[in-house]
């Protein structure tokens, strides 16, 4: 599934709820499906196929304003990850039906 953040997030101590691709897998199971595996993308995905993982924890004496708790997509080039390379394989995720 090519879909931003449907496997969750690359910041393993922030994702806090099922991801979609798990949801996904496990609602398919429900309907009786044995053998579905859903694999989807950790991070934010752009219309090249690369992937951006990078997340970080709002800071206030960088971002300028006090907003607890929230996350920062950090868009620069240099975090995209290209199609490619090694470690795009490594952003996704592989959920199968229980």
């Amino acid at each position: 599934m090519w879909m931003c953040y449907g496997a969750g997030m690359a910041l393993a101590g922030e994702q806090t709820v099922q991801s979609y691709c798990q949801r996904l897998a496990g609602a398919l199971g429900g309907f009786g499906y044995k053998r579905i595996q859903v694999r989807g993308v950790l991070g934010l995905t752009l219309s090249d196929l690369s992937i951006n993982p990078a997340l970080r924890p709002f800071n206030p004496l960088i971002d300028g304003q006090e907003k607890a708790g929230q996350l920062i997509i950090s868009v620069g080039d240099e975090n995209r990850v290209k199609p490619n390379t090694r470690a795009h394989e490594g952003l996704y995720r592989t959920f199968a039906a229980k």
